[in-house]
């Protein structure tokens, strides 16, 4: 048994906080009685061990990273007003932090990007029909990462609909190629033949 420092009664171990001398009962009475100078307090115990504070909550993270995305998947249900106006308020204040970081997440997931900027386009011209990522990936593989016209192989392929979207085509994986970015290009809005014809010219 342990005895609380606060209101001195003897309790059982698992009713005090790690290396606590007051009792959870009494400690967060405490707190609720004297909320402003408790946090003040932990704030500024905070700024004096800001470092190790911050050490801590990393291994935290790395040691739980599911936690953390479950956490905050629920915090973002619960609050969708309040995660909004953080991202947004956090995006005012550091906002070249953000950008950096928004460039560097696109380059290293510059596919995903790819395959969401057609899906988007797709949308705006009626084309409803979904093309999933396991799709995408099945279609290039099928090619072997090479472009379905100038036959070179790259690292990064964009989807080219054989036809076109602003002429009726549909975001399917029956009318989507891989091919590369300067082919893409000089397709435009043609058709397959019309595309053949030009290239024979």
């Amino acid at each position: 048994m342990q005895t609380c420092q606060r209101c001195k009664e003897s309790k059982d171990p698992e009713a005090f906080g790690k290396g606590q001398r007051w009792c959870r009962t009494c400690y967060k009475a405490y707190h609720q009685a004297n909320k402003i100078k408790a946090k003040a307090r932990n704030r500024a115990r905070y700024q004096a061990h800001k470092e190790e504070h911050l050490a801590v909550a990393k291994r935290w993270r790395e040691a739980h990273p599911g936690k953390m995305q479950e956490y905050w998947r629920a915090w973002h249900l619960k609050h969708p007003g309040a995660a909004t106006r953080f991202v947004n308020n956090a995006r005012r204040k550091r906002p070249e932090h953000y950008r950096a970081y928004g460039r560097a997440y696109q380059k290293k997931n510059l596919d995903k990007f790819i395959a969401k900027n057609a899906a988007r386009r797709a949308r705006k011209l009626g084309a409803m029909t979904p093309l999933t990522t396991g799709e995408w990936a099945e279609i290039k593989a099928t090619f072997n990462h090479h472009c379905a016209y100038c036959f070179q192989p790259f690292v990064r392929l964009h989807q080219e609909h054989l036809q076109p979207l602003s002429r009726g085509g549909p975001h399917a994986a029956a009318n989507i190629v891989p091919v590369c970015r300067s082919c893409n290009s000089r397709k435009g809005p043609k058709t397959l033949v019309e595309f053949a014809l030009a290239t024979l010219r």
